[in-house]
């Protein structure tokens, strides 16, 4: 029973790391959709260090008993986490899209005000 029990601390350690890489996700897809770029990068840089500890866990962990539970547990955040990187990839996909369109957009204003498409890019981007 005591080695059970040594067990069940990483494993519930693993499963609280995975639930804060959900989270985390949660919290990059907000900066996304705010155009927070700072925060979102530190949001980056949490997200990797969850997934170092998280790919450590899982590489030196064993469930406990017969482990059935927590690998149930386990497998249904990962789907949870699965689910909300779809998110995370559309509205990534979706900001990117826009950013084109914003730049063709500046280009075509740019042109169409008999400036060229090197000096005007930046400085419109920046005023829309």
């Amino acid at each position: 029973m005591a080695n059970s029990t040594a067990h069940v601390k990483p494993a519930l350690h693993c499963f609280d790391s995975l639930s804060d890489l959900r989270a985390e996700i949660g919290v990059a897809i907000d900066c996304v959709s705010r155009d927070a770029l700072r925060e979102f990068e530190l949001s980056l840089w949490r997200q990797e260090m969850l997934c170092a500890r998280i790919k450590r866990a899982v590489g030196s962990e064993r469930f406990p008993g017969d482990g059935e539970e927590a690998q149930q547990r386990v497998h249904q955040m990962c789907i949870a986490l699965k689910d909300q990187s779809e998110i995370y990839s559309a509205v990534i996909r979706q900001c990117s899209q826009s950013r084109a369109i914003l730049s063709d957009l500046c280009h075509l204003y740019g042109n169409a005000r008999g400036q060229s498409t090197s000096t005007n890019s930046s400085p419109l981007c920046c005023e829309a």
